[in-house]
């Protein structure tokens, strides 16, 4: 309804809806139509007949919301019959349904006198929706308001993409429950975690491995092996210099250090948990 409500009747009703006539032009995240051509899968999604009620019930309940309030700035249909203009807005709405089904996000908060951070609504942010997913995510989101923020967990090379997850990550969660959750979103997942089937946090060993361009002796990594430990034992309540502790931390353990590493993974979700602390209150 807020999608519908952000533009006047007139807009909807002219408005004609061709994503190719766009491929040429520079992606605007204000753009309406950034919205509209988000994935819906009208193609591939199994939907059968219960569901498609369901959902065309549900565009025309929207569609009489916003004939009782001032959207429609001419005299309301009393008989309430569905016309030609009706249908056009319901086809609409329908479609922003499925684009928002597909592609919401989660609104957070941290709670600072719980120490957590707590889901409070979701939303549809079409820049968001554009980064793919990947149970082994490499950025953390952090909601301050109406902003998201994304910072890098991981040191992420020019050229690499950046990832989201749209479920629990490997290391929390099994394949199998991870699966459920991406089949809802009509695919499934192939990243490294997932066709190597990499084991969750309690079946991992605390063992370290250097990585292949490890460039540390001996003795310079057992140091790293011991400000691993030192730094997630450690509870620094100057969130902005341990973030910075941290992130340096960070840089020389996925240079040095084979992942996935159960300790680095944990020192990357104390990274995340400083960043809500840091930035999450204006």
């Amino acid at each position: 309804l807020r999608l519908m409500a952000s533009k006047p009747l007139h807009f909807w009703l002219k408005q004609e809806f061709k994503p190719q006539d766009d491929k040429d032009k520079v992606y605007c995240s204000s753009d309406i139509k950034s919205a509209y051509t988000l994935v819906t899968h009208d193609d591939t999604a199994d939907r059968c007949a219960p569901v498609l009620m369901k959902e065309c019930l549900t565009a025309l309940f929207f569609l009489r919301c916003l004939q009782k309030s001032e959207f429609f700035p001419h005299k309301k249909n009393k008989k309430m019959e569905v016309n030609k203009d009706d249908l056009k807005l319901c086809m609409i709405i329908l479609h922003f349904m499925r684009a928002a089904y597909f592609n919401s996000h989660e609104v957070t908060e941290y709670l600072e006198h719980e120490d957590t951070v707590k889901k409070i609504g979701v939303c549809l942010n079409p820049s968001l929706a554009l980064i793919n997913h990947s149970c082994d995510s490499n950025y953390s989101r952090v909601v301050r308001g109406r902003q998201s923020l994304a910072f890098a967990t991981r040191f992420i090379k020019a050229g690499e993409q950046v990832f989201d997850a749209y479920s629990p990550t490997f290391f929390m969660s099994p394949r199998s429950s991870r699966l459920e959750i991406t089949e809802r979103y009509n695919f499934n997942c192939g990243c490294d975690a997932c066709v190597e089937n990499w084991p969750t946090e309690g079946a991992m060993s605390d063992a370290f491995e250097r990585s292949e361009g490890c460039c540390l002796d001996d003795t310079e990594f057992t140091i790293l092996k011991e400000q691993i430990n030192k730094a997630l034992e450690e509870e620094n309540k100057n969130y902005k210099e341990e973030k910075n502790r941290i992130t340096d931390l960070l840089v020389r353990c996925h240079t040095n250090i084979a992942h996935p590493n159960k300790l680095v993974l944990k020192l990357e979700m104390k990274l995340s948990t400083i960043l809500w602390k840091l930035y999450s209150t204006e």
